[in-house]
């Protein structure tokens, strides 16, 4: 998901974390959304959902996307065991966020504060999250159209 489809800017976080040997410097540092950098904590592994056996999750630096996603529309599908832990830890396909990707894949035009209820997604307790809202804030008819490229 592109910086530019959201309201706060995307932090550096440690790809591993401090607290289980993770360096700060490049090698190990990620500009990440706030809302998947809030689903992974400190997390670099999770159980997998097919085989149910603790699975490192995606490390941006060492592994290539393609070699564990496939992108599906606007949907994220993991085709390894590291893409279908990570797509399911991060939450990566919530409805949201598929709504937003759909947007900015295939040009559609969005709310302007599409952004800011996706932040207040972002920061809302875990319990909130599960529970989407199909309904964006009514309260601006203004709207952003993104560019396609043919």
């Amino acid at each position: 998901m592109p910086q530019s489809a959201h309201v706060l800017t995307f932090p550096v976080d440690h790809i591993i974390a401090r607290q289980h040997g993770g360096e700060t410097v490049l090698e190990n540092l990620a500009l990440s959304c706030v809302r998947y950098n809030s689903d992974k904590g400190p997390n670099s592994a999770g159980i997998a959902p097919q085989s149910q056996i603790l699975t490192r999750l995606f490390h941006p630096r060492d592994d290539r996307w393609d070699d564990h996603f496939t992108l599906d529309g606007a949907l994220i599908h993991g085709i390894t065991s590291i893409g279908r832990t990570t797509v399911e830890l991060l939450q990566m396909n919530h409805q949201d966020y598929v709504t937003l990707r759909a947007s900015l894949i295939f040009g559609r035009q969005v709310p302007t504060n599409f952004g800011v209820a996706l932040t207040r997604l972002s920061l809302a307790p875990s319990s909130k999250r599960d529970k989407p809202s199909n309904r964006l804030p009514t309260s601006s008819r203004t709207y952003l159209t993104f560019a396609h490229s043919s």
